[in-house]
Order: C-alpha cells, then sequence, then structure tokens
C-alpha cells in the first residue's frame, strides 16, 4: 500500500468508479494516484508517522494501519509460493525505522 496511490484495484471497481462518479479520465487518474492509498482509507493523511498518533482515536485511522500491516503478507506469501518458500526476509530500513512500533504486528502478519 502507498500513501496516495490504490496499490490494487479491481477493474470491475474501476468500471464501477467511473460510470457511478462521472469522474473524467483526467479526475479518476488523479483519484487513483493522489487521494487513494493510506490517505483514501484514513480520510485524514497519507504519513504513517502522523497516523500512528491517531490510531486509536479514529476507527479509519486503524483499519489504514490495520491494511498497511496484512498487505505485506500478501505479497510476500504469493512470491514465496511461486518461489516454492524463502529463507530470509529484508525490509528497507526507513520502512523498518518508521515502523518500529508495529514490528511485531507486521511480523506476526508474515509468519506462516
Amino acid at each position: 500500500m502507498m500513501g496516495t496511490r490504490t496499490g490494487d484495484l479491481d477493474t470491475g471497481v474501476a468500471f464501477y468508479l467511473l460510470q457511478s462518479q462521472k469522474l473524467s479520465p483526467k479526475e479518476f487518474s488523479h483519484l487513483l494516484n493522489h487521494e487513494s492509498g493510506l490517505l483514501g482509507i484514513s480520510e485524514t493523511s497519507a504519513d504513517m508517522r502522523a497516523l500512528m498518533n491517531d490510531e486509536y482515536s479514529d476507527s479509519r485511522t486503524a483499519e489504514a494501519i490495520e491494511l498497511f500491516c496484512y498487505l505485506p503478507k500478501k505479497w510476500i506469501g504469493s512470491f514465496a509460493a511461486a518461489l516454492g518458500g524463502c529463507m530470509y526476509w529484508c525490509f528497507q530500513k526507513a520502512l523498518v525505522s518508521t515502523l518500529r512500533k508495529y514490528e511485531v504486528k507486521y511480523m506476526m502478519y508474515l509468519s506462516f
């Protein structure tokens, strides 16, 4: 999941949004690239540091964080299955230092 971009998007959802919201291609592109991701779910911020401060007082923020921690399991599990397993995990330093508070939750999602 990204700060303001959608990541995975079912084509049926894209078609539905274009029709039901009567979005122009430019508006649709803006929605997918600038109003989605963490910002779209939390409706407050695309910055995890800001979201972590509101996790317990805002249910949408809590949902955004929960989904952020779940999605790596989905992707890593998919890659591990395709590769026949894996022996090590490696995370980007900026991600780990920002999310130290969620390290246990993040790693629990990665258990098999």
